[in-house]
Parts: C-alpha cells; structure tokens; sequence
C-alpha cells in the first residue's frame, strides 16, 4: 500500500513540475543560479506586472531591474544596464526544460545558455553550438584576402548573441561584431549572417 501511495504521489509531483508556467518557473528559480534578485524581487516583479505598472525592482547591488516581457513560457529581464536574462520553457515530449539566457555586453555581447528540468536540476544540453561557417554568408573561395583575413579575425574570438523567442522553439545567434572598429565592422556585415536553432 506504501509503495502505491509513493508512486502516486511521484507522479502527482511530475504532473505538477510540468504543468507549471513561467510565473511559477521565475518564483521557484534558485537564488544560486540568479544571485542578483531575491524571491521577494521576482514576486513583486509579478504584482507589479498585474497591476499594470512597470516591473521595476531595486536588485541586491542597489540597482534597477526591469521584467520587458512575461507569456505563459517566455520572460525577458534586463538586469542591470548591461546584462539581460531569457528564460523560455522548451516543450520535450511530454515534459518541460528550462532554457536560462544570459547576455552580457562589456561592451562586445556575448550570450551563455543553460538547461535545467522543471525542479531545476541541470539537464542535457538541448544543441550543440553552430560553427563558425554556419554564420560565413558566401564559400571562402569566392572572397579576398582581406575578407578571409577579417573572419579569421572574428572566428579566433566567436563572441555569439543569442535570443530566446517569445513565439517559437527557435535560439536567434548572431556575431557579435562590435569588438571590430567600426571600418570593419561595416566590411564584416556583409560576410556574416543570423543562424537559428531549433530547441527540441
């Protein structure tokens, strides 16, 4: 009879792990992997967001946080003036993984991805990063020198942005172009494209 009981109640607790929406997800999120708002922050985050006002915080470096953007599976925060989280929950069969999006431009951006279960425990790696010729628009053989020279230059570097999507499974990456000086930067442009990534 225990063992029923035991069993039941495991899937009650995975049926309820699944159910949840990203209200939940962002409340229950530990402080270990988001250091910089307590529980206290991410709920009046939620009031706030429900009586229509600014989702504005004072974080725990006695700055401002801001919620952009909040759907059912999908939040978009800037943190501070030079770091903004995603979190978007992946559907996977019949569970749920949340994806955790960091980007951070000091001053290049450059964007770092986690996967975690609905209880939030590390779970597997949904992609695997693109190469640096899935963002090279055009064959090598069809460039300068100064072009291969000039991807070179970015690809001893790969500094990636990444953007979570509030509407699909889609990961947004793109080079970060900003740590060339600006007459390259404008050369590059033409030479590197966005590459997109299905999250399943």
């Amino acid at each position: 009879m225990k063992k029923v009981i035991l069993i039941l109640l495991t899937g009650f607790v995975q049926l309820a792990a699944q159910a949840q929406d990203m209200r939940e997800v962002f409340i229950d999120m530990p402080d270990s992997l988001q250091a910089l708002l307590t529980r206290n922050n991410r709920m009046d985050m939620l009031d706030f967001l429900d009586s229509k006002m600014e989702a504005k915080v004072t974080n725990r470096l006695e700055g401002e946080t801001v919620m952009d953007t909040l759907t059912a599976d999908y939040l978009k925060i800037t943190l501070t003036k030079n770091t903004v989280l995603e979190m978007k929950l992946i559907e996977r069969g019949e569970e749920k993984v949340i994806a955790v999006l960091h980007t951070t431009a000091g001053p290049v951006k450059d964007s770092f991805l986690q996967f975690y279960t609905a209880d939030w425990k590390e779970a597997e790696n949904l992609m695997e990063m693109p190469l640096f010729s899935a963002f090279e628009r055009k064959d090598r053989g069809k460039l300068t020198e100064e072009q291969i020279q000039l991807l070179e230059g970015l690809a001893d570097m790969q500094l990636t942005e990444m953007k979570l999507s509030p509407e699909d499974q889609i990961l947004r990456c793109q080079l970060s172009l900003d740590i060339l000086n600006k007459e390259d930067r404008e050369k590059a442009a033409g030479l590197v494209k966005e590459v997109e990534v299905e999250l399943k």
